[in-house]
């Protein structure tokens, strides 16, 4: 691999280091990470960065043949400065930061989409189908935890909030037909580019920047803010507030927002195993997960009806 880097690159590569099985940091006249990708889509994503000249992403090198992918054995590889960055601690400037550029980056690459019906029809079939699962999913620990005749402080904790389990898979229900409802005469689909990589380690504070690209595809606008909320169990302050920073720039339509609230209502699964005080932490950040796509469903201003309940 050092050869294939210094012929394509023309650099002087000193020393590698692993970072995982698809990244390494790279030591030359200055640090580069190396990436791996499985395919040359990204091809495609970086043209559409450079066309529409956005400067919210770390530069990404050229190789000889003036491409950002370089071929090595069965993977493709890019490489990018590796930018100084020595503000982890920062977490709230950060995620404030993030906000800020996603609401930059969707708006200035939002474009309409021809769709048919049958592209929400598999929308409605997918998610309804993961709403039915995780509602069986619960249901199971409920009846395990029915039958114990002496139950843990963690299994107690679990009984006394499965309704409100329950309550946010059924709210899913309610919106994923609210959003069938909104889109049943929808012919063109708002899209753009999206991150949906969602990492502190991936947010430079002193430039500005989002350090990593290869999952970035075309699509929907609430699914970023969605993978944020799916890494919501592991953020321990709060981000209710903070979701300002995208709104304000980057007002979502109707069946964006209904949409998104479908998505964050189907409740993330969590493994309780032997371990009570990690049973308890995981049903607690569970709970706090709740509250907080509560309070931004609230935000949205989205309203549901619970008439049939």
């Amino acid at each position: 691999m050092k050869e294939v880097i210094e012929n394509y690159y023309d650099l002087s590569i000193l020393g590698f280091i692993k970072v995982n099985d698809y990244v390494y940091k790279i030591k030359s006249d200055q640090y580069y990470y190396l990436k791996f990708v499985s395919d040359d889509t990204l091809n495609h994503i970086v043209d559409y960065i450079e066309s529409l000249h956005l400067k919210c992403f770390v530069d990404i090198l050229k190789n000889k043949d003036n491409q950002i992918l370089t071929s090595y054995q069965d993977y493709y590889f890019y490489l990018m400065e590796a930018l100084d960055e020595s503000q982890d601690e920062l977490k709230e400037i950060k995620m404030k930061t993030y906000f800020e550029t996603l609401s930059y980056l969707h708006y200035h690459s939002c474009y309409y989409l021809k769709v048919n019906q049958e592209y929400f029809k598999k929308i409605y079939h997918d998610i309804n189908h993961i709403i039915e699962e995780r509602t069986q999913y619960y249901d199971d620990i409920m009846k395990s935890c029915e039958q114990k005749v002496y139950r843990s402080p963690s299994q107690w904790l679990f009984v006394l909030n499965y309704y409100r389990i329950m309550n946010s898979l059924y709210t899913a229900k309610m919106y994923l037909k609210k959003f069938m409802d909104l889109v049943v005469h929808v012919s063109s689909l708002r899209v753009c580019l999206v991150y949906k990589n969602f990492d502190y380690q991936h947010i430079s504070l002193k430039n500005r920047k989002l350090l990593s690209i290869d999952h970035m595809s075309i699509d929907i606008p609430i699914y970023d803010i969605y993978d944020i909320y799916s890494k919501l169990p592991d953020i321990l302050f709060d981000l209710d507030c903070l979701s300002d920073y995208y709104l304000k720039t980057m007002v979502l339509n109707d069946y964006e927002k209904v949409l998104l609230c479908t998505l964050l209502n189907v409740v993330p699964v969590i493994y309780l195993e032997d371990d009570e005080i990690s049973n308890i932490i995981k049903i607690s950040r569970l709970l706090y997960y709740i509250d907080s796509i509560c309070t931004l469903s609230s935000k949205l201003d989205i309203q549901i009806s619970h008439e049939n309940k």
